[in-house]
């Protein structure tokens, strides 16, 4: 049997030129799983809901009384961590060495932290917390083993595990995988796909999301072509029949921005950056317009008016907020749900502003800063790294997308995982050059007999 190497690539034609052992091959496959259930597939039959009776919630708690529990969602992520750290035992001088990398995290970890001094829900927050932390360091101990195109590859067949899954729920399980007339608040959505998660917008987004990874994935990261092929297919069947307009959005305009970001030069691509910001005002100006000769809600299904309720609230902590992910915000949710009979700020920098404040959302804008600046570097490098950097970086971009109009944030929810999960990837992904450099000076370090540099003995 073959010495365990990490940093051979997992998959595809270049695996019959190395030996994939038995014990690097789990690795990877429990790394796959571990993307894939952060997404938080199979909800109803996890948690134990049924979709025609829904959540009822306590009115002066918003805590759950029925509808299942997402505890056996937690467990399972923190049982699927700790497996990937065993597993990484062996090589923990390697898990230690890269701890430098969080760096970029502590800001907004420690303000996260702190916010839990004055949540209005202690437990809510803790566990939100706790969620957030036991998903960056899953991606840590995946990135580290892992070189960055054999992590954008795990991702990659993540997102062909949820189209197979998707496909098979929708068929096999509809009252599950598709919205029924007999769903409890949701009748309005009757034949959309959701597939293996809550709601149509979630398995959309979900799809959009990876799926602008998936346009990006040449054969230095994802050999098997035809499967690329076949998935990115599926994900636009899938893409059509959820009905979501938020992820047919994210579909077009994330591509695009990943092109700008990683090709056009520094001063074009902030110029670029410049022009958008007026033209995001612009845009949203025009949809109105068109929404009214459509005959259609221009306020995007109220979300401009529960977006205003969110700033009004805002504008009372700005700087602190009320508490990492808390149910309440303050009297936000009761507010929201008396105007409007809904949860949630549908917006997810407006959901961080009122959780953690402007100082929070401002640490957290820094870790993107970090994980685009390290996608640049990346970037930089060898033809698989490039597109490594294209493929997690297009996911992430997504992403960000996909929380202007939902709480994508939020680290427990089903599509914020995925962000998340890249966000981390970019941040701790480390370039092949680098690892060449540490093992040159190594060598260089270690005498030969005769006072000569020894390759052999390094």
């Amino acid at each position: 049997m073959s010495t365990l190497s990490p940093t051979s690539p997992p998959f595809g034609d270049y695996a019959a030129k190395q030996s994939v052992d038995w014990y690097r091959a789990i690795f990877v496959g429990l790394c796959i799983v571990a993307v894939f259930f952060m997404t938080t597939p199979f909800t109803f039959r996890v948690i134990g809901m049924d979709p025609s009776q829904g959540i009822i919630r306590d009115p002066t708690t918003l805590k759950r009384i029925s509808g299942g529990s997402n505890m056996i969602v937690y467990s399972g992520r923190l049982f699927l961590l700790s497996i990937l750290l065993f597993w990484c035992l062996p090589d923990w001088r390697r898990l230690a060495g890269g701890l430098s990398r969080f760096v970029p995290f502590l800001p907004f970890v420690v303000w996260t932290a702190l916010s839990l001094t004055w949540t209005d829900s202690l437990s809510t927050s803790a566990i939100g917390f706790v969620v957030l932390m036991m998903i960056i360091l899953t991606i840590y101990v995946i990135a580290i083993r892992l070189q960055p195109e054999q992590v954008a590859n795990v991702f990659l067949w993540g997102a062909v595990l949820i189209a197979i899954c998707t496909f098979l729920w929708v068929f096999l399980v509809p009252s599950e995988g598709v919205h029924q007339y007999s769903d409890s608040s949701q009748s309005v959505h009757t034949g959309s796909w959701r597939g293996i998660y809550q709601h149509k917008n979630h398995l959309g987004q979900v799809v959009a999301i990876f799926g602008t990874g998936l346009l990006f994935a040449g054969r230095a990261v994802f050999p098997r072509q035809w499967v690329r092929y076949a998935t990115i297919a599926a994900f636009c069947v899938i893409c059509m029949m959820s009905n979501s307009a938020s992820s047919i959005f994210v579909l077009i305009t994330a591509p695009v921005l990943t092109l700008a970001y990683f090709k056009l030069r520094s001063v074009y691509r902030y110029l670029a950056l410049i022009i958008a910001i007026p033209m995001i005002f612009i845009l949203m100006i025009i949809a109105g317009q068109l929404l009214v000769l459509l005959g259609r809600d221009p306020s995007l299904t109220g979300r401009t008016d529960i977006w205003a309720l969110a700033i009004d609230h805002i504008a009372r902590e700005p700087v602190t907020g009320y508490g990492f992910v808390s149910p309440t915000f303050g009297t936000f949710t009761y507010d929201l749900i008396q105007m409007m009979g809904v949860f949630g700020a549908h917006n997810g920098y407006l959901d961080m502003a009122l959780g953690t404040g402007l100082v929070g959302l401002a640490t957290f804008l820094l870790i993107v800063a970090a994980a685009g600046n390290s996608a640049r570097r990346l970037h930089e490098g060898s033809e698989s790294e490039r597109q490594a950097a294209m493929v997690i970086g297009g996911i992430m971009i997504a992403w960000l997308l996909a929380n202007c109009s939902e709480s994508n944030l939020r680290p427990a929810v089903t599509v914020g995982p995925i962000g998340w999960m890249a966000l981390s990837a970019l941040v701790f992904a480390q370039p092949r050059f680098r690892f060449l450099q540490v093992r040159s000076q190594t060598i260089a370090s270690v005498p030969s007999d005769n006072g000569a540099i020894s390759p052999d003995r390094a």
